[in-house]
């Protein structure tokens, strides 16, 4: 087994439902003016297709929020969850695992190929939580 196989990655906490949006009042109406970035991924198409996504942790209200970055499509809001009860590491692992679930499922999106840069999320985590959204990929 390798390092990343071995991470263990804080427990989903109960009760903890994450969701596409938040509700319609506490929706962005513009780019977070505070958030706590989280990584950067990576994706190489083809010589001419590449994909980089910086994703953020939002807190709003009693909301968390889980925002990307991309150059050519500017701010999205890809998950969202209640904060209750729940740590901004717990809510960035479960968040991005929700997301890139997602992503796998609606798009068959390919698992990314590098990670650019870390911030709350460390290099480990990153790619436990990728094992997990992709998990079922391949077989």
């Amino acid at each position: 087994m390798t390092e990343v196989e071995q991470m263990t990655l804080p427990p989903r906490p109960p009760l903890f439902n994450p969701a596409l949006e938040p509700p319609k009042s506490l929706m962005p109406k513009r780019g977070p003016n505070k958030c706590e970035f989280l990584c950067t991924v990576d994706w190489y198409f083809s010589p001419w297709s590449e994909r980089s996504a910086d994703y953020y942790l939002q807190s709003r209200r009693n909301w968390w929020l889980l925002r990307s970055w991309e150059e050519d499509e500017g701010w999205k809001l890809c998950a969202a969850a209640p904060k209750r009860g729940v740590s901004a590491k717990e809510a960035a692992v479960h968040l991005m695992i929700y997301n890139w679930t997602l992503e796998v499922s609606f798009f068959d999106i390919e698992r990314f190929h590098s990670v650019n840069s870390e911030g709350l999320l460390d290099f480990e985590e990153i790619h436990a939580i990728a094992d997990k959204a992709w998990k079922d990929k391949g077989k």
